[in-house]
């Protein structure tokens, strides 16, 4: 951080007083929201929409959505 001269900590904290969340909720939010895309747009399975939206597997994309929606990926998708 030399460069801005603001330390780690400090601009974790700017972003989330300008964003509202922290960096990391953010590029796991737009992670969900692309491997919805897929899964809406592409008619693709579970585990590629997973894949290609950065998830490390089926297993932890089924914890994501569970843990961002409350319910499982059958039912948000209606399978």
């Amino acid at each position: 951080m030399s460069e801005t001269g603001f330390s780690h900590r400090h601009l974790v904290a700017r972003f989330r007083d300008e964003i509202g969340v922290t960096h990391k909720t953010l590029a796991r939010v737009l992670r969900f929201e692309r491997s919805v895309d897929l899964v809406r747009r592409a008619q693709t399975s579970f585990a590629e929409a997973a894949l290609a939206a950065g998830y490390y597997d089926q297993a932890h994309f089924n914890r994501e959505i569970r843990a961002l929606t409350g319910c499982a990926p059958g039912v948000l998708f209606g399978n």
